[in-house]
């Protein structure tokens, strides 16, 4: 691989997902079937962007079991280094467990294993302060935040950090976050996360200088220092809404990487989650690097 561009920094999850008949409080119902995936959200994001041609590599940490051989295998034919990705012995890696229904409505479960044993001894600052872009995510050990903001803290002025905190994160408040929101120049959210954030004139306020929203059916929100515009959603068919918020950070950073207007990082964004979430699995279906091109 080339000189890195982009390092994705969280959590790296291999994903289980039951289709049900009906997500439940209490009782009983049908699994209609199972699918096994990688996952992990700023992996994701990482893995379409590598597909895309952008050289991409990541922070993290796997087991040394099955999982975490198929997390490693997964990210390396995407194209995504795995340099500095450590192996835990005798943890197992990180799982989600995730029941989605026939409206492709879904609840997650995270197992986090190996994720929680990351430390900084395992990461090397040289080699990640190479890059122009740090993509973060959410982890759910409050170590690993803790690392991140070490991270960000340390590296040179000329990385930037985009961010997609996710509920895990949006939960704790911005002012728990609020050293990686000063840093962040493109912070990914959906609707809930930037109420949970306080808003974003807030998230404007902390620093982000673009803060993105995604609407789900109503397309994307998209506020910077010139204005807010919305971009609409493209109709599709929804099987499977894990992965959206990932596609659409992956439409949406190639753009900005490729220097087009935010308008158009807003459209590719929005196109990417619509393909993504027509199939099962958060990394399926992606959209070919001709189609994004289509829409410039």
């Amino acid at each position: 691989m080339e000189q890195i561009e982009v390092f994705g920094f969280g959590a790296l999850n291999r994903d289980y997902l039951y289709r049900v008949l009906e997500i439940l409080l209490e009782g009983e119902t049908t699994v209609e079937s199972a699918t096994v995936s990688s996952g992990g959200s700023a992996a994701n994001t990482c893995r379409a962007l590598a597909q895309w041609g952008v050289d991409s590599g990541f922070v993290g940490a796997v087991g040394d079991d099955a999982d975490g051989r198929a997390m490693l295998a997964d990210l390396r034919e995407s194209g995504v280094d795995v340099s500095q990705v450590v192996i835990k012995p005798g943890a197992p890696t990180g799982r989600v467990m995730g029941l989605v229904d026939p409206q492709g409505r879904r609840s997650l479960y995270v197992e986090p294993g190996a994720n929680n044993l990351l430390t900084g001894d395992d990461l090397d600052l040289q080699a990640i302060g190479q890059v122009r872009l740090v993509h973060l995510a959410s982890f759910v050990g409050g170590g690993q935040l803790a690392l991140q903001e070490w991270v960000v803290r340390h590296l040179r002025p000329s990385v930037a950090f985009s961010f997609s905190p996710g509920q895990i994160y949006a939960r704790l408040g911005p002012e728990r976050l609020a050293k990686i929101l000063q840093r962040t120049v493109i912070v990914l959210v959906n609707e809930a996360e930037a109420e949970q954030l306080g808003g974003v004139e807030l998230l404007r306020r902390y620093g982000c200088e673009v803060v993105v929203e995604t609407l789900g059916p109503r397309g994307s929100r998209v506020t910077h220092a010139g204005g807010s515009f919305r971009t609409p959603a493209f109709p599709t068919t929804v099987v499977d809404t894990t992965g959206a918020g990932d596609a659409f950070a992956a439409g949406f950073l190639f753009g900005w990487l490729r220097g087009k207007r935010l308008e158009t990082c807003a459209r590719w964004g929005n196109w990417t989650a619509s393909r993504v979430i027509q199939a099962a699995g958060a990394n399926s279906n992606l959209p070919t690097l001709d189609e994004l091109e289509v829409l410039s």
